[in-house]
């Protein structure tokens, strides 16, 4: 199956004051199937009616722990098993299946010369059972300060292998993780 999404940024509508909010929306065709909401205190995810929240600590000197909750029954779902940015094995934990995330190439290859091959992502979230691509480019200036990408919007396509809502929308953690600790 073939997803469509889209992340919008937005300075005004924030989560917490003076912080930039995130947003993606997933959508098969004209339909929204859900939406991911990002700020640095605040995540969860909406689906059918559910609503997960990601409760995020970040212990001094350690990875975050991230742990996935229904808020209306306050069942723990799953979790993140986090690593730091060079080692980049991500793992997200639902029910005892644990999904690996990792960057893979992207279908287009970069040239540093043609302008059309910068910014393209493909990032992948699999078990031995189901896979999920996340593929996107994100346009932006070609020199700029710093990691610009998580602040930037950008559409971009979900190829799965099953319509599992909740694994869909809980990578989405992990490819906004992996823009903020982009290096490129």
């Amino acid at each position: 199956m073939t997803y469509q999404f889209s992340k919008e940024v937005d300075d005004d509508r924030s989560f917490e004051d003076n912080k930039i909010s995130k947003e993606y929306n997933v959508f098969d065709g004209n339909k929204s199937i859900g939406q991911f909401f990002y700020s640095s205190k605040e995540c969860f995810f909406t689906y059918d009616n559910t609503r997960i929240r990601l409760d995020i600590r970040k212990p001094f000197f350690r990875l975050p722990q991230v742990s996935m909750k229904d808020e209306k029954s306050g069942e723990a779902i799953g979790k993140y098993k986090l690593t730091n940015a060079l080692i980049s094995r991500d793992c997200l934990i639902i029910h005892r299946d644990i999904y690996e995330f990792r960057r893979l190439p992207p279908n287009v290859k970069h040239s540093i010369l043609k302008k059309h091959t910068w910014g393209h992502f493909t990032f992948g979230l699999s078990n031995e059972v189901e896979q999920i691509i996340y593929s996107f480019k994100i346009d932006y200036p070609p020199i700029s300060l710093g990691n610009i990408v998580p602040k930037r919007r950008f559409d971009g396509l979900i190829d799965c292998s099953s319509s599992n809502k909740l694994l869909i929308l809980a990578g989405l953690y992990l490819v906004e993780r992996a823009l903020e600790n982009n290096n490129d």
